[in-house]
């Protein structure tokens, strides 16, 4: 299939929800797939009027129709720059190009002409849209970006999917297949709007500042997941230009910690606190599985940060990390590292990988690292970390790096109360009145 045919049925289906005829009834023709060499289009018919329809004015062109009451026999010619659709004789004529087979759809006059997702109940299964750059970056209002995620299991097949505005001037067909546990990076205009970062699909339309709803739809017009934001974004901070990004263990949205959001990268942890009680108003668990509330990611020996103390009113660096290895197998942490995130995104070193030369973690075991120059628990520190190495009670983070360098979990925090830690058991991350650090002896 020719991208010019692509395009021409991308225009045609982001046009409209529908052609409306004065006072004949209507006739809807929209896209419902392009895959390989077939153009399935979607065809609604209806009004009180509906035999003979002379002909529609759409844009520039014209569409002459032709209908029947049983809306058996219907006759549609585009006539754009020597391509000519004819769905009566199934055909695709271009100029010196051979005939191509298409396969029309006909629905009968109840059915939806576009999908439609104002009143609907998203499904919200595997894929879901898990960040929104809607304002943009410092070099250009135009680089939005918009990502998905597939938290489930198996690869999924998003051929004919429609992320759609309510206005439509946002309205993207995709395709491809996104793999277990992957993200899925749309770009605004071209591969250039994320540097760095292959797009997996280009789209056009820009998001309104002031908000928007967003709705994403099977290839069937079932509605998988929304972003409903027309009175205003649910996250985001345009003058810093953070993200809007999804909570997974709220399905709410938050404002992402680092500039710019993470695109193609999961997102972060947020823990927030409520400033009356001290307890969690809302928690994000960074995990390949996050619908499941289990850490895991690519790297066959899994382990996660299980809880976090970044000082006390007797010492400010009385600090500790606690690790968890959930397998069935003893990791070894031979050229293993951890670092400190800022709220910049910079990253420095907190655990250096030859504090961890020989150390291992036994399966279903905890492993607990503080700092050697200011912790005063009394549970024996398995490793330790230098004294100018510390954390902040604030906007900090934690990130794990394995002996390939490659990042196994990642927690980021806005504020982490003065002697309380925040522990994570089973995905649920939770205040902790009295730090109960454990060791793996």
């Amino acid at each position: 299939m020719s991208r010019y045919y692509i395009f021409l049925f991308l225009f045609i289906l982001g046009f409209g929800l529908g052609v409306f005829f004065d006072n004949q009834g209507y006739m809807g023709l929209v896209l419902k797939e392009v895959k390989e060499e077939k153009i399935l289009a979607e065809v609604t018919l209806g009004g009180e009027n509906n035999n003979e329809i002379e002909e529609v004015s759409f844009k520039k062109e014209t569409l002459p129709i032709l209908s029947s009451p049983s809306f058996q026999d219907i006759i549609l010619n585009i006539n754009l720059a020597g391509a000519t659709i004819n769905l009566q004789t199934d055909r695709v004529v271009m100029e010196g190009n051979e005939e191509k087979k298409i396969n029309p759809v006909l629905l009968n006059s109840n059915s939806s002409i576009t999908c439609e997702g104002s009143n609907l109940v998203p499904q919200r299964g595997g894929i879901f849209i898990s960040e929104i750059n809607w304002m943009g970056s410092e070099e250009s209002s135009d680089d939005e970006w918009i990502e998905l995620k597939n938290t489930s299991q198996y690869e999924v097949d998003v051929t004919g999917w429609k992320l759609l505005n309510e206005d439509r001037d946002l309205n993207v067909v995709l395709s491809g297949v996104i793999k277990s546990r992957d993200l899925f990076l749309l770009e605004r205009g071209g591969d250039e709007t994320v540097l760095g970062m292959a797009a997996d699909a280009i789209y056009t339309g820009a998001l309104s500042n002031q908000g928007e709803n967003i709705y994403l739809f099977d290839e069937h017009c079932n509605l998988i997941d929304e972003a409903k934001s027309l009175d205003g974004w649910q996250g985001g901070d345009k003058n810093n230009y953070k993200t809007m990004e999804r909570s997974f263990s709220t399905l709410g949205w938050q404002t992402s910690i680092n500039k710019g959001g993470t695109p193609g990268s999961d997102n972060n942890i947020v823990i927030v606190k409520n400033n009356s009680s001290g307890a969690l108003s809302s928690v994000e668990i960074k995990s390949e599985v996050v619908l499941e509330g289990i850490v895991q990611n690519n790297v066959s020996n899994s382990l996660y940060i299980s809880e976090i103390m970044a000082g006390s009113d007797l010492e400010a660096k009385d600090e500790f990390i606690e690790i968890y290895n959930p397998t069935s197998e003893t990791i070894d942490l031979t050229g293993w590292s951890i670092k400190k995130k800022s709220s910049t995104g910079n990253e420095s070193s907190l655990v250096a990988s030859s504090r961890l030369e020989g150390l291992s973690i036994k399966p279903l075991s905890y492993f607990l690292i503080g700092n050697e120059g200011g912790y005063r628990g009394s549970v024996v520190l398995d490793a330790n970390f230098a004294t100018s190495n510390t954390l902040a009670y604030s906007n900090n983070g934690i990130v794990v790096y394995n002996q390939e360098d490659i990042k196994i979990y990642e927690v980021s925090w806005e504020e982490i109360p003065k002697n309380k830690s925040y522990e994570n058991i089973n995905g649920v991350w939770s205040v902790r009145e009295v730090p109960d650090p454990q060791n793996s002896l």
